[in-house]
């Protein structure tokens, strides 16, 4: 009398099985916690008017030190003093170019950099006053579609504006403060319009 077969349960299947079970739970809580991001991106994701306001006072605070010290550097030829004023505009106009090319290649890296017109404005040494433009309207457009993407180029542009803001502290705001200090120290006076100035340039 031939035995019976008997069937074992195959250990294979039931390991594939509680692998297919992991990775469907993986997959679960992944989308559960990309929901969930999603929906707290969507809260605490916004443009107020005051972030308006604060982008346009950080825009004005930029054109005031720009022309805080031109008026310092041109008051120095003006006063028969042209070394300091040819110091004082140097610390103008070498950070912003340098501003300039670190906004042209952060352009170019974003694919940013189409036709003439973002040239123009970096060759006018206007750069940064562009990117705020393009922040106030990417933030205008993000308060409008309430879209995660649309704040996420908003935040984007913000910190590229912060860093030049950041680059232009260390490369022009804080070597003219030394320098004007040097100066009124040097020359044994203070003069009014320098130190009237001092500090707007802080």
């Amino acid at each position: 009398m031939a035995a019976g077969k008997t069937n074992f349960p195959d250990k294979n299947s039931g390991d594939k099985l509680d692998v297919n079970t992991s990775f469907n739970q993986r997959d679960h809580e992944k989308e559960k916690t990309a929901c969930e991001n999603d929906k707290n991106r969507r809260i605490y994701s916004s443009f107020t008017l005051f972030d308006a306001a604060f982008v346009l006072f950080s825009m004005g605070t930029f054109l005031v030190d720009m022309a805080t010290d031109l008026w310092v550097g041109f008051h120095y030829f003006s006063s028969n003093e042209p070394i300091w004023g040819s110091l004082t505009l140097a610390f103008v106009v070498v950070p912003c170019i340098v501003m300039q090319v670190f906004s042209i290649r952060w352009h170019i890296v974003d694919d940013n950099m189409k036709g003439c017109f973002y040239w123009t404005i970096h060759f006018l040494l206007m750069g940064p006053i562009h990117r705020y433009v393009m922040v106030l309207k990417a933030g205008w457009r993000a308060r409008m579609t309430h879209e995660p993407e649309d704040f996420d180029i908003y935040y984007h542009r913000q910190n590229d504006v912060c860093m030049l803001r950041l680059f232009e502290s260390f490369i022009e705001s804080a070597p003219q403060l030394l320098l004007q200090l040097y100066i009124m120290v040097y020359t044994d006076h203070t003069n009014w319009l320098t130190g009237q100035f001092q500090p707007v340039q802080e």
